[in-house]
């Protein structure tokens, strides 16, 4: 209630040309570690219009270090560098307290008190229809609950041109990629990101990827991966190449992003299981899996990364202990059974090692897992077996 107030006040004494109050009251609201878009954009909006742009930039570029992909904060980097860039207009009074509206908004969207939430956001946009914050986070709501026609109604708000319109874009594709049409979110991942802003560039790269197309999420990772690279598309772009078969270029980023970030538990989970499904640096992948499993001990997909080093370390009984350990954790993953499979076999289990392949076979595995399993109740598990797919951690 507070931010309420002091955003609203702050607002009446910038109309009532009392500048040194507005600013205070703007100070104020923005002093906290991360004071949210609206409260920084409000400021800064005062600065330039009160000519002082440097300062305006100052607080933009405050808030840029810490999400510096931020497409809101960026265009009003942007106006505010620019030669000919006019100051945004004071709101009007209903504009003005639609924005004061949105701080206890969000303060009860972090509470958990939905129903609250969206009756000040409704209120906020019935005073300011063109209030594009209040749209995507009744459209964040909405999606939350399962009610996808009134998200992407609300998706559906922001204008081409807006600061918001590729962040909507980008939420109305994954609302769709969600609903299984994969078509049309590529679609409308492909306009937000034809408006050259960089997350929705990433927005599209990771729709790509989960439709498998990696060889384009690769590329559009490489139009946005710069000098001073973030650790996360380097990440991404790594697993896109390793998928579309470049393993080299794969491994370049991937080792790249785990030096800026060498405690990333799903990073460490890997790259390390990369190299012990490639039979390469086995010590060292062993350490970095004991590693990952350490910080999430709840992961099946990690206990499974170190069952599996365990496993082309030749320690077939403490691989089949592991493994064990990953079912109970995620029974229904293809590659775990066909893993804890594998391993029964090497300790003489062979029934169960059959049953386990037959599992596979019921848990819609890819292809290549499929082919395998069948290929091994078919013949056994021969000295070296096949080749077992890489996979990824929650991916």
């Amino acid at each position: 209630m507070y931010k309420r107030q002091l955003l609203g006040q702050a607002y009446l004494y910038e109309r009532a040309k009392r500048y040194d109050e507005a600013e205070t009251d703007f100070k104020a609201l923005t002093s906290g570690e991360a004071p949210g878009d609206l409260l920084v954009l409000a400021y800064g909006g005062f600065l330039e219009r009160r000519g002082r742009k440097v300062d305006a930039l100052a607080l933009y570029a405050k808030s840029l270090a810490a999400e510096p992909r931020n497409s809101v904060l960026l265009a009003a980097q942007a106006r505010a560098q620019s030669a000919k860039g006019s100051p945004p207009p004071a709101p009007s009074l209903k504009q003005g307290a639609a924005q004061a509206i949105m701080a206890p908004a969000a303060v009860m969207i972090s509470a958990k008190q939905d129903q609250i939430a969206l009756a000040y956001l409704r209120l906020a946009l019935r005073l300011d229809p063109n209030l594009n914050t209040a749209w995507l986070m009744v459209g964040d709501m909405m999606q939350a609950a399962g009610d996808s026609d009134s998200a992407r109604e609300a998706y559906g708000r922001p204008r081409p041109g807006s600061p918001e319109y590729a962040t909507a874009r980008a939420k109305l594709a994954w609302s769709y990629q969600g609903a299984k049409d994969p078509e049309m979110a590529m679609k409308l991942a492909r306009e937000a990101a034809a408006t050259g802003d960089v997350d929705a560039k990433v927005t599209l790269a990771d729709i790509l990827r989960v439709n498998e197309k990696f060889e384009e999420s690769a590329a559009v990772l490489s139009t946005v991966i710069g000098d001073d690279p973030d650790w996360r598309l380097l990440y991404a772009r790594g697993i896109a190449y390793d998928r579309s078969g470049r393993w080299t270029e794969g491994e370049r980023d991937l080792q790249a992003a785990l030096k800026l970030k060498p405690d990333d538990p799903e990073l460490l989970n890997y790259l390390g299981y990369s190299w012990i499904d490639r039979g390469e640096h086995l010590s060292e992948a062993l350490a970095m899996v004991q590693k990952a499993v350490g910080d999430n001990p709840r992961s099946g997909a990690m206990v499974d990364s170190l069952g599996w080093a365990y496993y082309k370390l030749g320690d077939y009984k403490k691989a089949v202990e592991t493994l064990e350990n990953a079912i109970e954790l995620e029974a229904g993953d293809p590659d775990i059974n066909n893993h804890l499979g594998d391993a029964y076999w090497r300790v003489g289990r062979r029934d169960e090692a059959q049953f386990q392949w037959r599992r596979v076979l019921t848990l819609d595995p890819d292809p290549k897992i499929k082919a395998e399993a069948e290929q091994k109740l078919a013949n056994g598990l021969g000295p070296n077996g096949p080749a077992p797919s890489a996979r990824v951690a929650n991916q």
